[in-house]
């Protein structure tokens, strides 16, 4: 095997292992990503169908950290992204990674479980921001919270 081929290998060998589990369809650990949700209809609700979201706490402040639940079920991907004045804010965490942008979940009630649990911390300079889960597959749903400061509202 000639040098040049051989380092070929080793490119497509670590490319694979870094790549294969990002998209795996059995991967349900979050992957983060920049979703477009220019595709999914909003159901300007907190609940739709199979699903619901949940946040707390309830209000807006700056540095906090938020609980963000997504029940549901079926075989489906769920993208959690927290929105203010059209920017993507806040920092995503769970148990198997943290994200700027974006959560991602593929096939997350694929086991006994129809919940996911993601933390949400929100930075110090917004006053109101959506907190979504975009959920794709046999139906394609917007789930959402707004929350303002000193109150939480359905949209």
């Amino acid at each position: 095997m000639t040098m040049a081929l051989r380092e070929a290998f080793a490119v497509l060998c670590i490319l694979s292992i870094v790549v294969s589990p990002a998209i795996s369809a059995n991967d349900t650990n979050p992957v983060c990503n920049a979703f477009n949700s220019s595709n999914i209809a909003s159901s300007n609700s907190s609940s739709n169908g199979n699903f619901t979201i949940t946040v707390s706490p309830s209000t807006l402040s700056g540095s906090t950290v938020y609980t963000v639940t997504v029940n549901g079920s079926g075989n489906v991907s769920v993208s959690l992204q927290a929105i203010s004045n059209s920017s993507s804010v806040g920092n995503w965490a769970a148990a198997n990674g943290s994200c700027n942008g974006s959560l991602s979940y593929v096939n997350p009630f694929q086991n006994s479980s129809n919940t996911i649990v993601a933390n949400w911390t929100s930075p110090n300079n917004i006053s109101t921001v959506q907190i979504s889960a975009y959920i794709t597959g046999n139906t394609n749903v917007t789930i959402s919270k707004l929350l303002d400061i000193g109150k939480l509202s359905f949209i």
